[in-house]
């Protein structure tokens, strides 16, 4: 789930919870944007009191120190104090699950975000003509842009600042194969721009990057369905729907995915007779040092013992409020000046500590001056990948295929003087300890 769609979620719960006092808190559904809410609830100060789940795998399981099981078990004698706050494509279906129960939408029944796909098994006139118009408008935008077929046009429908880091650390790779020397990148917006605009320049190719709406991004991605030489879709999951089936299979990691799935770079990959190098290449980073002086003065701290936490992901699942507020807690009595990375309102800093901002392009100069930075694996891990600090990756211990979280996202190429840590639901005193002994 993107970030605009976790912050319509934390919308909807912030609603609810000013709305109906004094009532008790569910969700419905193992799932990453089920997650967010936890925290968001239980960083409060609200109770969760379970998890509701159909499957019988996670059943009498914990899950961020919260119970999983039956709606049912939970439910079957019925709470008129209920809340259930229900974020799925199978919203009507556990719905009705509930409203057999005796439960009541909009009441006790909280749908957050709208999931439901529209799917017409036989395409009707209407669908295909707003096909039709959809590659018309794809075919408008080109040859706004495009004047000759010696120009590629790159759409990259990314949400994620990790994901377009990601990218471009090897688009001068993937564009030196490429026989064009103009490149137009579509991107979604501002924010994705600017990271993408610290790679610049990218050698033998001028890249021009554009800011699209959503609806600009799918009309050029149904071109590139058509023209696929012309027009290529950056992303591979958008590229290919079934590509999700490969994740984890026989070792195939999320690097893995974009460096071979969508970029075609092998380490056998000849260019010009030459093996490539499949380092990320590193971005322009500002020279300017008076915002990173600036960060530490207002906010009082000492470089060499500030560790920046980074407790909030988008993507991927969130720990266990309780883990965060231990764990600074452990470094603030070692001495530590602790701080959280808050990127806007809705997310607050961790109990005892104060929230803090830095632009994008002032991370790694920031972080060189620091202790640690220590993530719940997030976007901001990419970014940061090369700065000089000590760096902690935190992941929970959900699985991707047959890989755990841990083994898919992290990447000795990519993270350099990085450790990383699983989190279970008995092993948080043990992670917090080996995290103290790796700093001292």
């Amino acid at each position: 789930m993107n970030r605009d769609n976790v912050y319509k979620v934390y919308e909807v719960v912030e609603n609810t919870i000013k709305s109906k006092e004094d009532k008790d808190y569910y969700v419905f559904g193992f799932n990453s944007p089920s997650d967010k809410i936890i925290f968001y609830l239980q960083q409060r100060g609200y109770n969760v009191c379970g998890i509701l789940d159909n499957n019988i795998k996670n059943q009498g399981k914990k899950y961020m120190g919260v119970p999983i099981d039956l709606p049912e078990k939970f439910l079957g004698k019925y709470n008129e104090k209920a809340i259930i706050f229900i974020q799925s494509i199978h919203y009507l279906q556990m719905s009705k699950q509930l409203i057999d129960m005796g439960y009541v939408e909009n009441d006790n029944i909280i749908k957050t975000i709208n999931f439901d796909k529209n799917i017409e098994e036989t395409p009707s006139q209407g669908a295909i003509e707003e096909y039709l118009n959809k590659m018309r408008e794809g075919f408008k935008i080109y040859k706004k842009h495009i004047l000759d077929e010696k120009t590629l046009a790159l759409v990259a429908p990314l949400n994620s600042i990790g994901d377009i880091y990601i990218l471009c650390s090897y688009l001068t790779t993937y564009l030196s194969r490429c026989k064009e020397k103009k490149a137009f990148l579509f991107v979604k917006n501002e924010t994705i721009k600017r990271i993408t605009n610290m790679f610049q320049p990218f050698q033998n190719c001028q890249v021009d990057v554009v800011v699209a709406t959503d609806s600009e991004l799918e009309s050029l991605s149904l071109l590139a369905r058509y023209f696929q030489y012309n027009v290529r879709i950056m992303q591979p999951y958008c590229r290919d729907r079934l590509i999700h089936n490969y994740d984890g299979y026989k070792g195939i990691t999320f690097f893995d995915q974009y460096r071979i799935g969508l970029l075609g770079l092998y380490n056998n990959t000849k260019i010009k007779g030459n093996n490539i190098d499949l380092k990320p290449a590193i971005p322009n980073f500002p020279k300017e040092n008076r915002r990173v002086d600036s960060f530490f003065e207002e906010y009082n701290i000492n470089p060499k013992k500030t560790i920046i936490l980074s407790p909030y992901a988008y993507s991927l699942p969130l720990l266990d409020i309780t883990f965060w507020e231990e764990l600074s807690k452990e470094l603030i009595d070692a001495g530590f000046d602790v701080v959280t990375n808050c990127g806007n309102s809705k997310e607050i800093p961790i109990s005892g500590t104060n929230g803090v901002f830095f632009e994008f392009e002032d991370a790694v100069k920031i972080l060189n001056r620091c202790k640690a930075f220590i993530a719940c694996r997030n976007g901001l891990c990419e970014l940061v990948s090369q700065s000089q600090c000590q760096k902690i990756h935190l992941y929970s211990d959900k699985h991707v295929g047959n890989l755990s979280a841990e083994e898919f996202y992290e990447d000795e190429l990519f993270f350099k003087n990085t450790i990383s840590f699983t989190l279970t639901t008995v092993n948080k005193d043990t992670v917090i300890s080996e995290i103290l002994a790796e700093l001292y």
